[in-house]
C-alpha cells in the first residue's frame, strides 16, 4: 500500500515538473544572436559542418532594431509555419555563451540560397525532466511533437526564407522570412 502512495507521489511530482517546464518554455531560451566565426562557439558537442560565411551582399538594417519571429515547427513531419512577426525597436541581443547539449542551426537565406545570417540555438523539442525518487535522482526526457520557437533575427532587406537544420544538418524545414516594416 504504501509502495503505491508513494508511486502515485511521484507521478504527481513528474507531472507538476513536466507542467511547470512546459508552462516556462515560451519565456526561456529566447534565441539570440549567437557568433559562430568564433572557435568557442562551435564547441556544443554536435557533429555539424563550420557555418558558412555570410553574404558580403547582405547589408544589416541599423543595429537598433531586429526582426522577432517566432515559427512552429512539427519536426516529423517537416512542417514549418509563422505564429507572429513583429520588428523590435532594440538592438539584437548577443548570446553569450554556446548553447548546451545538441543544437539546430536557423539559417537565415536570400532568393539565391546564400546564408546571410545563421543562429546556433539549443535543440528546443527535447525536455529534460528530473526528480527524486526514494532518495535518489531520477528523470526522463521527452521529444515534443510541435514546438514554438522564438528567432530574434537581423533585419536583412535581402532575405527570403528562414531554414532549419538539426544536430545532424539535416534540414528540418523552411518557412518565409517576413519583411516587416518600421
Amino acid at each position: 500500500m504504501k509502495l503505491q502512495t508513494l508511486e502515485r507521489s511521484a507521478r504527481r511530482q513528474v507531472a507538476h515538473w513536466m507542467l511547470g517546464l512546459v508552462l516556462a518554455l515560451p519565456f526561456v531560451g529566447c534565441s539570440g544572436k549567437l557568433d559562430l566565426t568564433k572557435p568557442d562557439a562551435r564547441s556544443s558537442g554536435g557533429s555539424l559542418a563550420p557555418p558558412k560565411k555570410p553574404d558580403p551582399g547582405a547589408t544589416p538594417a541599423p543595429a537598433a532594431a531586429h526582426l522577432l519571429q517566432i515559427i512552429e515547427i512539427e519536426p516529423a513531419t517537416g512542417q514549418v509555419r509563422t505564429l507572429l512577426a513583429r520588428r523590435v525597436a532594440q538592438a539584437l541581443p548577443r548570446r553569450r555563451s554556446s548553447p548546451p547539449g545538441l543544437v539546430w542551426r536557423v539559417q537565415t537565406l536570400n532568393q539565391h540560397g546564400r546564408v546571410l545570417d545563421e543562429v546556433a540555438i539549443a535543440d528546443p523539442s527535447r525536455i529534460r525532466a528530473e526528480f527524486s525518487s526514494d532518495g535518489q535522482l531520477a528523470g526522463t526526457s521527452l521529444e515534443k511533437p510541435v514546438v514554438a520557437i522564438p528567432l530574434r533575427l537581423p533585419l536583412l532587406p535581402t532575405a527570403e526564407r528562414i531554414r532549419l537544420q538539426n544536430s545532424r544538418g539535416e534540414t528540418l524545414g523552411e518557412v518565409a522570412y517576413q519583411q516587416v516594416s518600421p
